[in-house]
C-alpha cells in the first residue's frame, strides 16, 4: 500500500458516520499498519523522522486524531 493510499484511508475513517470508539479502533489499526509497512521505530528516533518526513507527518496526524 502506498503512502497516498494510507492518506485516503485516513480521510475515509474521519468521514465515517460512526462513534468515536469505533473511529479510535480504526485509527489505531491504521497506525499499526503504518508501523509495519514503513518500519516506524517504537522509540522516538529523530533521524528516522527526518528521513521519512511524510510518513511521520501522517502517523502524527492519525495519532492526534484519536480521542484517547
Amino acid at each position: 500500500m502506498t503512502l497516498n493510499e494510507y492518506y485516503q484511508r485516513y480521510e475515509l475513517i474521519l468521514k465515517m458516520p460512526i462513534g468515536s470508539i469505533e473511529k479510535d479502533k480504526m485509527l489505531s489499526s491504521l497506525m499499526t499498519d503504518l508501523e509495519r509497512n514503513f518500519h516506524i521505530p517504537m522509540i522516538k528516533n529523530e533521524s528516522w523522522q527526518q528521513e521519512h518526513i511524510s510518513v511521520h507527518t501522517l502517523y502524527t496526524k492519525v495519532s492526534e486524531s484519536r480521542s484517547l
